[in-house]
């Protein structure tokens, strides 16, 4: 070796020199990874899932051997220890459970294959994997297996354990570079897994929820290294850098910083948030396989028969040793200054974690294979896993013992702080240092109190320290560490108090609002209740109120608010009137203490006036003679109403009367009272007050109300009358209207008509005096029933509507025979006469149209037929046949309407001539006639012509065809007459002949 061993004479006192200054130091960061393991646990690979190979626990200052635990097959990998229990596989897949206090196997468990890593521990589970790919979960108190995932990769590393979200992750990595996670808190199925792109030779370290991970690469060209850093649930990728050289080892973090080494003795150092280098060092080697050690910002590393120490800032080398053969096996650093490591000539050597220097060795009997197990530290002593098949246990054989341990006061308070006082005896070389560990259930965290000698020496003597204040309900447990001169710990048994409250509330400053509570009042209460820090607190404040609004005490409570600087309110809802009401607070915290407050009281008050909420009357707008009814609706949940009094003016008079309650009741109610009819004239004004007193003496009075008699008789239609009375189909019937209206006087008239199957027609009729009405209905035809009827309003609104009056349309006007005519005019015997008529009738519309003619002493009838036109104006032609020659004929045309009337026409005559002569002799008498006439002429030119008298004046143009048609001569006065009476006895029959 390089560096010699110490003097061993002097190895006492170097170590006390080394505690003291140990005891001055910052020690690193150590992730306490659950909150059950104690600071002297050693619960996976490199003591932590960081894997820098630091504990707070003292390596021992004497290399003795306490115990050996031979199992028989070479151990290959780490042991793990927590809870007083060692935890080793050894190479034939037997996982062994050693008491640490004596070396005896509690349990082992034969896994069936190779085991290449150290068993994780947590929460009583341990986690291992196999070459064969599985992952075994195993119950750290009895062995068995509780559940087993294959992967089907080969697997040595050793489990990464996180909890996230109450979920316990477990992170394996394959030799062929696969990431895994499973789920611990289950059965371990996988959640999430990842290909990293490398070989792994090391284990996966983390700091909170990032792991990092070294990987080997292998490509066509070169050989190299990669560090990644992922996420620890979703696997993602953080960032990932490259070295030149694979990486070999676990990665160490330490603080903010991550530390490896590669294949060719490079040692690196990064930023473990982003991955940037932050130094490197060469140590000129091939092959380092070691993880890193990092503590008094140094970093240590073995490599070939060295092992080299450099400064953390910088890389620099700071010094190194030599020891005898190879050393594989990472160094482990203990919390008093000392290190420890074991070469492969299985020679476990202590030393100085600052200066280099080798405090002590320890030889083991060499086993098969290289030693590749590093020791792990615990209480004063190592734990050693040889190839020799051997668990080791080398320490000081003869630690301080712990007499009591003993707290006050009793029971703890939160007021107060905790003093433990603990005896400690050590006969042999003295206590060198006692401590006080204790865990809370707030911080989550253990915390070191360095104990004083209060009484004694330090060979037997008492020793004190005191556990801050601490919140009401804080949990503590607690032990206490005795450290000899020798370096040899003692523990005592864990203890544990809760903090208490015994103090109740303080109650002060009690108010309610408003001071003069009503009926109508939430009265809020208002106190101040308080505890000093770090009590319980306030549980709940409690009002309670007695009334006796329903005759009775009645016992009311009522959970109060905080409102924010210590203040709490309730509230006392609205009671009655006159209701006495007293009232006290009750605190209590969360430890259970009750405080009771002065009791307090008010009666309750009616400050308010009643509320006449409404007025109305009944009828709503009164007539002459009504008698009204005034109702009062009135509101006064306080005392109540007591009297109600109804005034009331008028033109002659002022009135009062007392109203009377009608329904509901004295709080909310309606009143009533009658203005008599007398009152009521037209057009008189009636204003009223109502005047309203409760039973706490308030008065109400309401405005003024008035209203003004009003008019409630409709007009009067006196009398009705049309003209013409007979309306007919010609006639504007004129509708007159006697309309009167006493009171307010008429607004308007209307008419209304209609006739059935048609829509009434309103005409506002026009006035034509004070009282008279008048108003047109159209000219309708015949035999219409036309209805109407008077609707009479006035200027108050009232109105009339008389009976229906009905009238029918008439037709007293006689046909109009427009023209007669007929041909031939004189026809011969076998002829026949056409006769045509046009006739019009713009009423009823023609009925019959008769040719009644006479010949050869006999009157004859024929009905004529119509051939255009249609009833009211068409033309009729009828004709006259087998007149004999000779014959005078007359004729009339007689027409007769729907509504009976009729009208005759003129007389027209004609003769029927006789038949011409026949043609020779027609011939025979016109020669005879030329022949006399000749003669004639002859004689007279023979004479001597005479004077010629002056001519004649020429006749008088004939009359106009149609004229003579129209006009014929008048027949003599016996026809005449003969013609009336036939037209007499003609009508007559149709008249019967209509009637029935």
């Amino acid at each position: 070796m390089v560096k010699g061993m110490s003097n061993l004479s002097k190895l006492t006192l170097i170590t006390i020199a080394i505690f003291i200054v140990s005891l001055t130091l910052t020690f690193p960061s150590y992730s306490n990874e659950a909150a059950t393991l104690s600071s002297y646990d050693w619960p996976t690979f490199r003591g932590s899932f960081e894997r820098n190979g630091f504990t707070q626990s003292f390596i021992p200052v004497d290399n003795k051997l306490i115990w050996e635990c031979p199992v028989g097959y070479p151990f290959r990998v780490s042991p793990s220890l927590a809870d007083k229990k060692i935890y080793a596989v050894a190479e034939n897949g037997v996982v062994y459970c050693i008491n640490l206090r004596n070396g005896s196997i509690l349990w082992s468990k034969d896994l069936g294959e190779p085991c290449n890593s150290t068993p994780t521990y947590y929460l009583e589970r341990l986690y291992l994997t196999t070459a064969s790919g599985n992952v075994h979960c195993i119950n750290s108190t009895d062995g068995e297996i509780i559940w087993t995932t294959s992967l089907g990769k080969s697997l040595r590393s050793t489990p990464l354990i996180r909890e996230i979200d109450n979920s316990i992750l477990v992170i394996v990595v394959t030799k062929d570079g696969w990431i895994y996670v499973l789920n611990g808190s289950s059965n371990g199925e996988v959640i999430s897994y990842k290909y990293l792109g490398g070989e792994v030779n090391g284990s996966p370290s983390a700091r909170s929820r990032r792991v990092y991970i070294g990987l080997e690469v292998i490509d066509e060209s070169r050989c190299f290294g990669r560090v990644l850093c992922l996420d620890a649930l979703s696997l993602r990728v953080y960032w990932n850098v490259t070295v030149d050289d694979p990486v070999q080892s676990s990665i160490s973090v330490s603080n903010s910083r991550i530390f490896f080494s590669s294949l060719r003795g490079v040692i690196y150092c990064m930023d473990a948030l982003t991955g940037s280098q932050i130094w490197n060092t060469s140590l000129h080697v091939v092959g380092c396989y070691a993880t890193p050690a990092i503590g008094y910002s140094k970093v240590y590393v073995p490599s070939g028969n060295r092992l080299y120490c450099l400064n953390i800032t910088n890389g620099e080398m700071m010094w190194y040793i030599e020891v005898n053969g190879r050393v594989f096996s990472s160094v482990s650093l203990g919390g008093n200054g000392l290190g420890v490591f074991v070469s492969n000539e299985s020679v476990t050597y202590c030393f100085d974690a600052n200066s280099g220097d080798i405090k002590w060795i320890f030889p083991v009997p060499e086993g098969p294979g290289n030693f590749i197990s590093s020791p792990i530290i615990t209480n004063s002593t190592i734990i050693v896993a040889a190839p020799n098949g051997v668990v080791y246990r080398i320490g000081s054989k003869a630690p301080p013992f712990i007499l009591s341990v003993e707290s006050s006061p009793s029971p703890q308070v939160y007021n107060s702080s905790t003093r433990i006082d603990a005896i400690v005896v050590d006969h042999a070389r003295g206590v060198l240092n006692v401590t006080l560990h204790y865990w809370d259930n707030v911080t989550q965290q253990w915390h070191v109190l360095q104990m004083s000698l209060a009484q004694g020496d330090i060979h037997n003597g008492s020793w004190s320290a005191e556990i801050p204040k601490l919140k009401y309900g804080t949990y503590v447990k607690y032990y206490v560490n005795a450290c000899s001169v020798s370096g040899l710990f003692t523990v005592s048994d864990m203890n544990e108090f809760v903090v208490l409250d015994i103090y109740p509330p303080e109650i002060s400053n009690i108010s309610f609002s408003p001071a003069f509570p009503s009926y109508e009042s939430n009265v809020t209460v208002t106190a101040t209740v308080t505890e000093p820090e770090n009590s319980s607190g306030i549980a709940s404040v409690t009002l309670v109120y007695l009334e006796n609004s329903s005759g009775g005490i009645v016992v009311h409570k009522c959970d109060m608010v905080n409102i924010g600087n210590n203040k709490w309110a309730g509230n006392i809802c609205p009671y009655p009137w006159r209701t006495y009401v007293s009232f006290y607070i009750v605190a209590s915290d969360d430890a259970g203490n009750l405080a009771s407050s002065l009791t307090y009281n008010y009666t309750v008050i009616d400050p308010n006036p009643p509320i006449i909420a409404s007025i109305t009357i009944d009828p709503p707008e009164p007539k002459v003679g009504d008698v009204v009814k005034v109702y009062a609706t009135i509101i006064d949940n306080g005392s109540g109403v007591q009297t109600v009094t109804l005034s009331y003016d008028y033109i002659i008079g002022h009135d009062e009367v007392s109203m009377s309650l009608y329904m509901g009741d004295i709080y909310q109610g309606t009143w009533e009272a009658e203005i008599p009819s007398d009152v009521n004239n037209y057009q008189v004004q009636v204003k009223l007050i109502i005047t309203v007193v409760d039973n706490a003496g308030n008065e109400a009075i309401s405005t003024q109300k008035s209203y003004y008699v009003g008019d409630n008789i409709p007009p009067k239609v006196l009398r009705v009358q049309i003209e013409p009375p007979r309306p007919q189909y010609c006639d504007n019937v004129t509708v007159v209207a006697q309309v009167v209206d006493y009171e307010s006087g008429v607004s308007n008239v209307f008419l209304r008509y209609f006739i059935m199957g048609e829509n009434a027609v309103f005409v506002e009729m026009n006035r034509i005096s004070e009282n008279a009405f008048i108003a047109t209905i159209p000219a309708y035809p015949y035999a219409t029933h036309v209805y109407y009827q008077i609707i009479a309003n006035d200027v108050a609104g009232n109105n009339v509507t008389s009976p229906v009056y009905m009238y029918i349309v008439e037709d007293f006007t006689p046909p109009e025979i427009m023209s007669v005519s007929y041909e031939p005019p004189s026809p011969l015997p076998e002829e026949e006469v056409k006769v045509t008529v046009t006739v019009s009738d713009r009423g009823s519309g023609v009925k019959t149209v008769v040719l009644k003619y006479f010949e050869d002493g006999t009157w004859h009838e024929l009905v004529m037929q119509r051939t255009s036109g249609n009833q009211y104006q068409g033309t009729y032609v009828e004709k006259i046949g087998n007149l004999k020659a000779g014959s005078f004929v007359k004729f009339v045309i007689i027409v007769k309407d729907y509504a009976g009337n009729n009208v005759t026409s003129i007389t027209y005559t004609f003769t029927v001539r006789s038949k011409p002569l026949p043609l020779t002799l027609i011939l025979g008498v016109c020669l005879i006639a030329v022949i006399v006439i000749a003669v004639i002429v002859f004689i007279l030119s023979v004479r001597k012509p005479a004077a010629r008298p002056p001519p004649p004046p020429p006749p008088p143009p004939p009359p106009p065809i149609e004229e003579v048609v129209k006009k014929p001569p008048p027949p003599p006065p016996e026809e005449l007459e003969e013609m009336e009476e036939l037209e007499r006895m003609y009508f007559e029959e149709v008249e019967e002949e209509r009637k029935r």
